[in-house]
């Protein structure tokens, strides 16, 4: 009894999943403790609306890549003295421009989108 209930409940789910696409058909779904489930389907055509077109306004996230900008890396300078005390700079490494892109980010945009009309199901 078992095996059975539970294909007859698999075949139920299978025809419900199928329902959306059945424009002129509806199931309906049952469950009785003394005759078990029963599935019931009508040639009956469900209620529909026409939704003419329209606009609407959405709101979608976009990736913007950071900005480049260049940046002056300073030059790095040591001091040193002579064998007579005297003081003086080296220049270790001379100051150069560089390249630095700043991160990226999502940003929230409003969308105007053209909703085409459509059958919509009461």
């Amino acid at each position: 009894m078992q095996p059975l209930l539970s294909r007859l409940l698999c075949s139920t789910f299978g025809l419900l999943s199928l329902a959306p696409l059945a424009d002129a058909q509806f199931v309906d779904l049952s469950w009785s403790n003394r005759k078990g489930v029963s599935v019931h389907v009508s040639s009956r055509p469900l209620p529909r609306v026409w939704v003419p077109g329209h606009y609407e306004i959405r709101t979608e996230r976009r990736w913007v890549e950071g900005a480049e900008k260049h940046v002056y890396v300073m030059p790095v300078r040591e001091t040193r003295y002579d064998a007579c005390g005297r003081r003086y700079e080296v220049e270790l490494r001379s100051g150069y421009w560089m390249l630095q892109r700043e991160p990226g980010r999502f940003i929230e945009t409003e969308v105007r989108v053209w909703v085409p009309g459509h059958w919509r199901h009461c």
